[in-house]
């Protein structure tokens, strides 16, 4: 009997397998394509950039801003940040992270970071959820920014508005009516005690003073010494 099948079936089902294995080396290279891009753009962020396993605060990705060269497999979040085996959960370190499994909501706050040379610096940390299909917690995306330049702006900020407030405050005091004698030129403190006016100002205004002649003073000042120079001569 003869066989009447088909002989181009075999190389039809090869051609099949050919194609799908194609097709599974073009969507894997595509792949791969997709995660260089996003590595590269993960690496020109110039802050560091992490994500962390919730229930052991892995880091599970990390751009090169992170830290030197690539993280060891077990690296904390803790660890990288802080240099501690503990998590953070102080009121100075409130942890991102368990806020975020308390609100599932993106969260901000500051930390005290180290950097790769044991430095410590003011860094805002940006955290955000990444849950499940059962809508659980199971990551989350963080980054952090140096923020000391803007610290230190905001300290001496706050230096240049107490400094207006203390002056404004000895304006204030210095305002109305001050008792002066009008011989003397003393002045009545609120305990009644008669000051120099150089020591009353010095007190309120933290200013110095210099003493010298004004013009007209000046003249006086000479002629007296001539008027004395020409009786004791």
């Amino acid at each position: 009997m003869v066989d009447q099948r088909d002989s181009s079936g075999p190389e039809l089902e090869g051609d099949d397998v050919f194609n799908e294995n194609r097709k599974l080396k073009l969507a894997n290279s595509e792949f791969l394509a997709q995660l260089n891009f996003l590595n590269l753009i993960l690496n020109s962020l110039p802050h560091p950039f992490y994500v962390i396993e919730v229930d052991s605060y892995r880091i599970l990705a990390a751009n090169t801003a992170a830290g030197p060269g690539s993280l060891l497999p077990d690296t904390t979040c803790h660890a990288l940040t802080h240099d501690s085996p503990e998590p953070c959960g102080s009121a100075e370190h409130p942890c991102p992270l368990e806020e975020i499994k308390r609100t599932k909501q993106p969260v901000i706050v500051e930390h005290i970071h180290i950097d790769a040379q044991g430095k410590k610096y003011a860094a805002e940390v940006h955290a955000f959820p990444v849950l499940d299909k059962q809508g659980n917690v199971i990551q989350i995306i963080e980054y952090s920014v140096n923020i000391a330049r803007r610290k230190r702006a905001e300290e001496e900020r706050e230096k240049y508005v107490g400094e207006l407030e203390s002056a404004l405050a000895q304006v204030e005091t210095l305002r109305g009516l001050l008792p002066i004698c009008a011989v003397c030129k003393r002045i009545r403190d609120d305990q009644g005690y008669w000051r120099q006016l150089e020591t009353y100002l010095s007190e309120h205004l933290q200013t110095e003073f210099s003493h010298s002649y004004c013009p007209q003073c000046g003249k006086e000042a000479v002629r007296l010494v001539r008027e004395y120079k020409a009786k004791h001569e």
